[in-house]
């Protein structure tokens, strides 16, 4: 080794890790204790997502780079390509180590900006969203993008004009094992790198809460009665997540209670409107809307408290589920929200996804509650959730693949990089 070569510092080592998505408020609700973990290990992390109203938060745990990719554009191209090229750009300027991409349009314009500059790069499909429900020519643009992504996730530059295959390069993260198959019968090939993470998982506040706050667990002997329940849900104001069969539910059943946390989407014509939800605040008098709350079922004070995901959206790992786990909340979930994750074991799963359904499961919960068999299903869920949907064990295993990845120092950009300096310090 010549003195040029010693005197070239590691130019890996000070990289930042960059974090990609659709949103701030994704990575500020999801991404939080991963990013602080990485911060802890001396890692430098970096976020590239829009501007909204988590942006200040999420500003205090790194550095936050706005970025223009609105969720209301995703099928055009005009916007796909301004998005992208404005990616290729920061890459360029960054050199980031690892790129960790979430959501479909985003791992699609990360995949291909990855390939460009040969950056190890994680895929992290957060559910399959909208698009995957969907029929005809919508089906077919899916299909594109998946084998887009993987078109561009196996490949890299190597030299300005020639590039190569890469399979090692990205590792695809998927929250469920329902979208996993999905994407390998879709690609029709097997993937090298990829694992299950379950979301992001629960935090310790959860964990440490308890689950012995409400009513359910103390019932008492040859309990006949049916109590007054608060019907609680969680999540945006869409259609597809639900918040119709919600809506319906509280019609169905008026004695009891029906709390709504989540905030409308501008940016989907399936979201409930400002005017919509005050028209429903004074039709139903069992009905009340609380808008974005912070830690809702952790700090929700009822008696008798149901979670329903009513989602027919393409979930990847609804959080809520195991949130409601962890402080001893029973969940009535819709058979695409449970993700092929969670059974009749630990949820009420209806027949389909009908207010009436609903209705059955929950006489179904009232029953067991009667017979007293509820309490050994609710401690169930939250050893479940304990030892196998943390927080802490989610970012550890997340961690363990960006190690994995940083092993193979290929990188197209920070090779010229290295190869420019050493070059400069020769002469």
């Amino acid at each position: 080794m010549n003195q040029a070569e010693e005197s070239v510092p590691n130019i890996y080592e000070h990289r930042p890790i960059l974090l990609l998505a659709n949103s701030s408020w994704y990575l500020q609700h999801y991404r939080s204790h991963l990013i602080s973990s990485l911060k802890q290990l001396r890692f430098s992390v970096l976020a590239l997502c829009p501007y909204d109203s988590s942006s200040a938060f999420l500003s205090t745990l790194l550095t936050h780079i706005p970025w223009r990719i609105k969720r209301s554009n995703d099928l055009s191209l005009i916007s796909l390509f301004a998005s992208t090229l404005k990616l290729s750009i920061f890459i360029r300027a960054i050199k980031p180590k690892i790129l960790h991409s979430h959501t479909l349009k985003v791992n699609l314009i990360t995949a291909f900006v990855s390939s460009i500059y040969g950056i190890p790069t994680v895929i992290s499909f957060a559910g399959m969203g909208k698009l995957s429900k969907k029929k005809f020519i919508y089906r077919l643009i899916f299909i594109c993008i998946l084998k887009l992504i993987n078109f561009f996730s196996n490949r890299q530059r190597n030299t300005r004009w020639s590039w190569q295959l890469s399979r090692n390069r990205t590792y695809f993260i998927f929250q469920n094992p329902k979208d996993m198959n999905l994407y390998k019968a879709i690609i029709s090939s097997p993937i090298n790198n990829s694992k299950i993470i379950h979301g992001s998982g629960v935090p310790d506040r959860y964990l440490e809460h308890g689950f012995n706050s409400n009513l359910w667990m103390k019932q008492k002997e040859s309990e006949k009665e049916i109590p007054t329940c608060t019907f609680i849900y969680c999540g945006r104001l869409l259609q597809s997540k639900g918040i119709g069969i919600f809506l319906s539910l509280s019609e169905i059943l008026p004695e009891h209670e029906f709390e709504v946390y989540g905030g409308i989407d501008p940016s989907s014509k399936d979201s409930l409107s400002s005017n919509e939800i005050q028209l429903l605040s004074k039709k139903h008098k069992n009905l009340n809307f609380h808008g974005e709350t912070i830690d809702p079922l952790l700090n929700c004070n009822f008696d008798f408290p149901i979670l329903v995901l009513p989602s027919s959206y393409g979930e990847g790992f609804p959080r809520s589920i195991v949130e409601a786990f962890s402080v001893g909340i029973p969940v009535i979930c819709s058979q695409s929200a449970s993700c092929d994750v969670f059974t009749k074991e630990n949820i009420y799963l209806p027949l389909n996804n009908t207010p009436i359904s609903y209705k059955d499961s929950f006489k179904e919960l009232i029953h067991q509650y009667q017979e007293g068999s509820i309490t050994n299903k609710i401690k169930t869920c939250f050893e479940l959730t304990k030892e196998t949907f943390s927080e802490r064990k989610i970012t550890l295993e997340t961690i363990e693949i960006y190690k994995q990845l940083l092993e193979n120092k290929s990188s197209y950009l920070l090779s010229k990089d290295t190869e420019s300096l050493k070059n400069w310090l020769s002469q």
